[in-house]
């Protein structure tokens, strides 16, 4: 199961206020209960997909209400549960081959953006 992520909750508070519907009303746009928006913007984390959705109805990108860092964070979450998916029906042997080259590129590009 994927593990939730963190929104800036100062970010999500404000543009919550600013909204001219209720949370509750945002929470059933959403298709969440307004208990479920509540502790999201209390800091427990939530699902992509609700982060989305919060993202939508609010007229923000979904990075806006996780923060730049985080955004990187996800993203290579999100390609990484895609890869798994991908070679999950491969053999040992290359999906461990498969693994190394990713591995050995993402260093690659690391050690590039330092120079």
């Amino acid at each position: 199961m994927p593990r939730g992520h963190n929104v800036n909750t100062a970010r999500l508070a404000a543009l919550l206020h600013q909204h001219p519907s209720t949370e509750g009303e945002i929470a059933k746009m959403i298709g969440i209960t307004g208990t479920t928006l509540s502790r999201i913007k209390n800091g427990q984390p939530a699902r992509m997909a609700n982060i989305k959705k919060i993202a939508k109805v609010l007229e923000v990108s979904a990075s806006e209400l996780i923060g730049e860092e985080l955004a990187t964070d996800v993203i290579q979450d999100m390609y990484t549960e895609r890869l798994n998916q991908l070679i999950a029906g491969q053999p040992e042997h290359v999906r461990a081959e498969i693994l190394g080259m990713v591995a050995r590129e993402l260093a690659r590009r690391e050690k590039e953006g330092d120079e």
